[in-house]
């Protein structure tokens, strides 16, 4: 169920922390919010075929959102967020952030330096991102 939720219901519902949802129109490879795309992971290709040129929620685990900074690959999909709160809980940060295409929230190591106001560039791990069909919530990919 945490893994491969079934629906958008389940995936809201399991984990200690909300999974952060965006909605996004598929073209091209790409998840397109706004002005920024992230490139789809080529095991979801195939799934999100039907979906090209149409709107689907992508859902991604805040563990799975990292400070760019953090990241060595450079396949990974980076975008910007400014940082409206943090919290921080033990060895780490649960940083929520908001920018034009949506809020998200950041399961970072605490020995990261952030504040609120500052903007972040963040990488999501597309491998483990999640598609849900808008109007029956279920899962695509």
């Amino acid at each position: 169920l945490y893994y491969k939720p079934k629906n958008l219901f389940v995936a809201g519902f399991i984990g200690s922390l909300p999974m952060n949802m965006v909605k996004v129109r598929i073209g091209g490879g790409f998840a397109m919010s706004g002005d920024f795309s992230w490139r789809i992971a080529d095991a979801d290709l195939e799934a999100l075929k039907p979906y090209e040129g149409k709107e689907v929620m992508l859902g991604i685990r805040p563990e799975d959102v990292t400070i760019a900074s953090a990241i060595l690959e450079k396949s990974e999909a980076k975008a910007r967020y400014g940082v409206e709160h943090c919290e921080l809980l033990g060895d780490q940060f649960h940083v929520y952030m908001e920018s034009p295409w949506g809020k998200m929230l950041l399961a970072a190591p605490a020995v990261y330096d952030i504040r609120v106001g500052e903007e972040l560039e963040v990488a999501l791990k597309m491998d483990k991102a999640h598609y849900f069909n808008l109007e029956s919530g279920e899962r695509i990919a």
